[in-house]
């Protein structure tokens, strides 16, 4: 009976180890990609959403031109393209913020709106969409 139990203990440490040790390569990247690239394209999408707060704003209020403009906004803003990366300080805030925090900022201040929880899709969503203007050429 202790001999089962032992083998039986070993498989499942066994098969736990081989989930924890799966090669990362074997991911499907075309899928990555493609979950990446559909979470920008739904940050995009909430960027121009009034619905995250309650003031009528958007971020493309104050960051024209879906975060590209080079001309000044409302808050005396411009897009984000080459920019410094995050985590830097950020003026509004008084202090060095990541980019997750600047989006909750942005959200809870001049949009007027509820902090998006940390796993919530939609923070994920907006991060990626201002990471891809920030991380693009033109």
């Amino acid at each position: 009976m202790m001999r089962k139990m032992i083998t039986l203990f070993a498989l499942v440490v066994a098969f736990a180890l081989s989930y924890v040790l799966t090669d990362v390569n074997a991911v499907d990247k075309t899928a990555m990609k493609k979950a990446l690239k559909d979470s920008i394209v739904n940050g995009a999408k909430l960027y121009v959403d009034a619905s995250l707060g309650t003031s009528g704003k958007t971020c493309n209020t104050c960051h024209m031109e879906m975060g590209r403009s080079k001309k000044k906004g409302m808050m005396g803003t411009r897009g984000f393209v080459g920019r410094d990366p995050f985590p830097k300080f950020f003026p509004m805030a008084g202090r060095v913020m990541t980019l997750e925090q600047v989006v909750q900022f942005c959200i809870v201040t001049p949009l007027k709106g509820k902090p998006l929880v940390w796993d919530d899709q939609r923070l994920t969503d907006l991060t990626a969409y201002v990471n891809s203007i920030y991380t693009s050429k033109k």
